[in-house]
């Protein structure tokens, strides 16, 4: 499956997140928050402490937006009830992590699930 290269990457001090394509850096500004930014991005093991680099897993959400990794899913349904989950990677594939099991996305309907916020923002 051939998918977009995209991250988000959230702020800690600002509670914000910027979104960066990797083959398209071009949109951001010259200047000292947007160098650190993409400085983080390039190095998402490095000492930026102050950004969390979190990526895109190729896959939609209801209302077709895009979900990246750490976002908080939640569905309601007659059989399950209300579940709620993060979105993590295990083993290179995007899962959904919940209180009782860890899903693949391919065995998710994705379109039932509603993005609720992300982890970082949630601190």
């Amino acid at each position: 499956m051939k998918r977009d290269i995209k991250f988000k990457i959230f702020d800690k001090e600002t509670k914000k997140c910027t979104y960066a394509d990797l083959l398209d850096i071009s949109n951001l500004e010259d200047n000292e928050e947007d160098i650190s930014i993409y400085e983080a991005l390039i190095d998402a093991t490095s000492e930026h402490e102050r950004y969390e680099v979190l990526e895109y897993t190729g896959f939609k959400a209801k209302g077709g937006l895009e979900i990246y990794e750490g976002d908080i899913l939640k569905r309601e349904n007659n059989f399950f009830g209300k579940e709620i989950g993060i979105v993590i990677y295990a083993s290179g594939i995007p899962c959904l992590h919940t209180k009782t099991n860890v899903f693949p996305f391919n065995c998710l309907y994705l379109s039932d699930w509603s993005i609720t916020g992300c982890i970082y923002a949630e601190k």
